[in-house]
């Protein structure tokens, strides 16, 4: 009897263990739960004080920000995203790109970032990433705004010695969006360097009829000036000279 009473005592115990390791594991992952529950919160918290700090053209108070969400949310795609806009704004090219490529790697689908990798790759005259870049987005049916992809890709294969190339690519950005003008200004300037004076301020004076931004009206202005200068009609160089003076970045 004494050893049946132990087997069962045994029994119970083991039993009352397992019960109480139960217990105890349903606890620790409660508390996991509610701890991830509160990094997620204060990673949307201080993302969304990096979008104000960002719309308000506060920068480095935005990319502090973003650092502390991604300790909370560092597999976050929208931090990752948000930071590698931030540091290109820094001009920080290296470290943009790492942040949208671990962007792109958490998710793939992430268009926008893909869209943003292949105009860093632009800026840093990466022509063949660019390239390959809006490929992607252009082969996936997925993606809205084809037309942006089609004018990255179109100034890159123009960079690269495509001029042929690089016009059918851009003339395709501007069929499917009239109104895109940075696919406008591209072509322009390649029609301007290729020696296609009239077609180039042909592309200008339309983009003038576009924009509002100031920085790209001043740019556009100062292209239209170099251009009348180089067909022999002065007045008009000044006018547009004049205009893009005025409204130069800085300028009251």
């Amino acid at each position: 009897m004494s050893i049946s009473y132990a087997a069962g005592a045994r029994t119970v115990l083991t039993v009352a263990l397992l019960s109480l390791g139960l217990t105890l594991g349903c606890a620790s992952s409660g508390r996991q739960q509610e701890e991830q529950a509160l990094a997620k919160r204060k990673a949307k918290a201080y993302f969304d004080l990096a979008v104000d700090h960002h719309d308000h053209g506060r920068i480095e108070a935005a990319l502090r920000q973003l650092l502390v969400a991604e300790r909370f949310g560092p597999e976050n795609p929208r931090i990752l995203h948000g930071l590698a806009i931030a540091y290109a704004k820094k001009q920080r090219y290296d470290q943009a790109q790492l942040y949208l490529q671990r962007t792109l790697k958490i998710r793939p689908d992430y268009h926008d970032a893909r869209f943003n990798l292949s105009s860093l790759y632009i800026k840093t005259e990466n022509w063949q990433g660019s390239a390959q870049q809006s490929e992607i987005l252009i082969d996936d049916p997925t993606y809205a705004m084809v037309w942006r992809s089609y004018g990255n890709w179109g100034w890159a294969e123009y960079r690269m010695g495509n001029v042929t190339r690089g016009t059918e690519l851009l003339d395709k950005a501007l069929q499917l969006r009239p109104h895109y003008w940075p696919a406008r200004l591209n072509l322009g300037i390649l029609y301007a360097e290729q020696g296609r004076k009239k077609e180039a301020i042909a592309e200008f004076a339309r983009i003038l009829k576009q924009i509002r931004d100031p920085g790209a009206v001043a740019e556009v202005n100062y292209r239209l000036a170099e251009l009348f200068v180089s067909v022999g009609k002065r007045n008009d160089a000044i006018g547009h000279l004049r205009t893009a003076v005025v409204k130069a970045p800085g300028n009251p």
